[in-house]
């Protein structure tokens, strides 16, 4: 039987940003659990990653 490829899909979604404004920053505990997902992937091989056009959606990881 051949062997199948395997794709995997990653939805994260880390929110806790402030209460306020148009494009509110992440809270130290949104952007805690945005760098542990960071690590968490760094050696994962995405080949695609897609944000939303939010100021702080490019920041973890960087």
């Amino acid at each position: 039987m051949p062997a199948t490829a395997q794709q995997a899909v990653f939805l994260v979604r880390h929110g806790e940003k402030e209460l306020s404004g148009t494009d509110p920053a992440l809270i130290p505990e949104g952007r805690h659990r945005a760098d542990n997902w960071a690590r968490m992937l760094r050696n994962a091989k995405l080949e695609a990653i897609v944000t939303s056009d939010a100021s702080e959606s490019g920041k973890p990881g960087a």
